[in-house]
């Protein structure tokens, strides 16, 4: 169902008091209606979420009972990386996926990420240990590196990914303690970036799948395809 679509919600209840709650996908009541009984509502379908939940609660002689509807909502604009692959909670996107220059490095205990899409300049360094991540404008001069002999076998941060190793720290201490040496060279190609609206969240794909930034002041990421 298309947001901003009209519906009517019917129901027949024998029942001192009811009521309609309208929940969003994370279960928060959004609106509440003070119905009667027995009887029809109509409701516009919010957009801007792919699910929305009406609650219907009956209260006889102390004694309460519950029925809830769940209407998926199609979002305007679809995500990037496939409908299907998008998280059970998430919003709609904002926008199309913002396409630019990047970058992608694994290592031992996680990755980094570069994105230059609409010019956002950003680095973000993702440790395994709990899912934690930061990010960093990059400071980058295109041309000054620092040396580092990393174990045979691994290799070191390269270019922007090395300003970020050795001059900026992880969630938790230093990018070496963190997530120790880089797996393989770096991988420089377009990256694209699509956020979700009122959550803060965004989306970047890398070679090794598309991960999902929860944002906020407790920052993680997930692998979601």
């Amino acid at each position: 169902m298309a947001g901003n679509s009209s519906i009517m919600l019917s129901w027949n209840t024998v029942s001192d008091v009811a009521r309609i709650d309208q929940l969003n996908q994370q279960g928060a009541v959004v609106q509440t209606f003070s119905v009667i009984p027995t009887g029809q509502l109509n409701v516009v379908v919010p957009a801007g979420s792919h699910l929305v939940i009406y609650k219907l609660t009956a209260q006889r002689g102390g004694q309460e009972v519950t029925q809830s509807i769940p209407i998926t909502v199609q979002c305007p604009i679809s995500w990037f990386f496939g409908d299907q692959f998008a998280p059970a909670n998430a919003g709609c996107p904002t926008a199309v996926g913002a396409i630019g220059p990047g970058a992608f490095q694994s290592f031992e205990r996680g990755f980094m990420i570069y994105v230059n899409a609409n010019n956002m300049n950003r680095i973000y360094g993702m440790q395994t240990q709990d899912s934690r991540y930061i990010e960093y404008t990059n400071g980058w001069d295109g041309a000054t590196l620092t040396a580092s002999t990393p174990p045979s076998g691994l290799f070191e941060p390269q270019q922007m990914f090395n300003w970020a190793y050795f001059n900026t720290n992880a969630p938790i201490g230093s990018w070496n303690g963190a997530i120790g040496w880089a797996t393989g060279n770096i991988d420089s190609g377009n990256r694209t970036i699509q956020f979700e609206e009122n959550t803060g969240a965004f989306y970047i794909d890398a070679p090794v799948g598309v991960f999902r930034f929860s944002g906020g002041s407790n920052p993680t990421w997930t692998r979601i395809k």
